[in-house]
């Protein structure tokens, strides 16, 4: 087949880390794989040298790419063009949507089966059933990347929904060996965090759940970039927890940071099902994670966890002092995570994927 991917730019976010995969991987068993972004880094304030890596990563492994251009976000007439363009030239079989501004240029082109894909559930974006009857026009199936996703999907679709699980390559993942790992009952713990510096992710929560257990021996350690650095970093040194969390910016040794990690946290407002976490997951770290998206989903069939139903500090602290306090607790769960967490791999998002494609084409 030929399939054009559709995304937002070559970023460090799940979703795109995720359509990377995925077209590595179907490229892997044969088939020619184009990824459209909307936007480049330096149009929308993201790390350029992360950027250049992701692209690297794409050329390296045989998969096209080509920028639609950020100005499009202002002139989506002019998206429609690029797009239908991109169709005449490319010819895919399918064009997989990975965000609302691809669905809304792909209504004016005609020969392609479109498929779209909902990554988030962001409570604060609710768009009417009318959008998605206009959608269902051009849309073959949607795909849900996680219970909760394919959920509020069939309430506002009448289309076909898929429960594709998000996933991600083994090849990117480095296992914790719990077999050979000592007892220092005087190491700091490592807290690991990995997302978007933003209000999604609620990271001011963890400053006063750190405030809470400051008297522990242990350290959270903050992966990403955006927005709220800034002022995440203020709150930080107002709150006197500068020598206990670290803002630490985006990085490319995501596998060699999760391996070196005790714990891994979430305090997430809203989720779909996020990567950083499957990573983790598959890492064989213990997690302890708001219940928001698919994030309980992970937590409950892996059984490597503690799901928070609420965004208090008080009871979020009391977990994570568990996991803090009891290498013998943080063990048990870590393997659980390496022996449980198998249809997380890409292999099968992959297969699943592809065999979607075969049957709308």
């Amino acid at each position: 087949m030929k399939i054009t991917h559709f995304i937002s730019s070559p970023a460090s976010g799940g979703a795109e880390v995720y359509v990377k995969d995925l077209s590595i991987a179907m490229v892997k068993l044969g088939h020619a794989v184009h990824i459209l972004f909307l936007s480049n880094a330096s149009d929308i304030g993201r790390d350029c040298l992360y950027e250049e890596k992701f692209l690297t990563d794409l050329t390296n492994n045989g998969v096209e790419y080509s920028f639609i251009g950020n100005k499009v976000r202002k002139n989506p007439f002019l998206g429609i063009i690029q797009l239908r363009k991109h169709i005449k030239n490319f010819k895919p079989n399918i064009l997989h949507c990975h965000l609302y501004y691809a669905l809304i240029f792909s209504l004016f082109t005609k020969t392609t089966k479109v498929i779209y894909t909902h990554h988030s559930i962001n409570p604060s974006i609710i768009f009417p059933k009318l959008f998605y009857r206009m959608l269902n026009l051009k849309v073959s199936a949607y795909v849900g990347i996680c219970n909760a996703c394919t959920n509020m999907l069939k309430t506002i679709t009448s289309n076909s929904v898929v429960k594709i699980d998000n996933a991600v390559s083994i090849n990117r993942i480095k296992k914790k060996d719990y077999k050979s790992e000592a007892h220092d009952s005087s190491r700091e713990i490592n807290v690991l965090m990995i997302g978007r510096l933003t209000q999604q992710k609620n990271y001011d929560m963890i400053l006063d759940v750190v405030d809470l257990l400051k008297g522990l021996k242990f350290v959270v350690n903050i992966a990403g970039e955006g927005p709220e650095f800034n002022l995440l970093k203020e709150n930080v040194i107002a709150s006197n927890l500068s020598g206990k969390v670290n803002l630490i910016g985006n990085v490319s040794n995501i596998p060699d940071l999760i391996n070196d990690a005790d714990i891994f946290a979430m305090t997430s407002k809203w989720e779909g099902l996020p990567i950083s976490l499957i990573e983790a997951t598959l890492s064989g770290l213990p997690t302890i994670v708001t219940n928001v998206g698919g994030c309980a989903e992970i937590s409950h069939e892996c059984v490597n966890g503690f799901v928070m139903d609420d965004f208090s500090p008080v009871e979020y602290a009391r977990k994570l002092r568990l996991l803090i306090e009891s290498m013998t607790l943080r063990r048990s769960l870590g393997e659980n995570a390496l022996n449980f967490s198998g249809n997380y791999e890409l292999t099968m998002a992959a297969s699943k994927h592809l065999t979607l494609y075969q049957e709308v084409i």
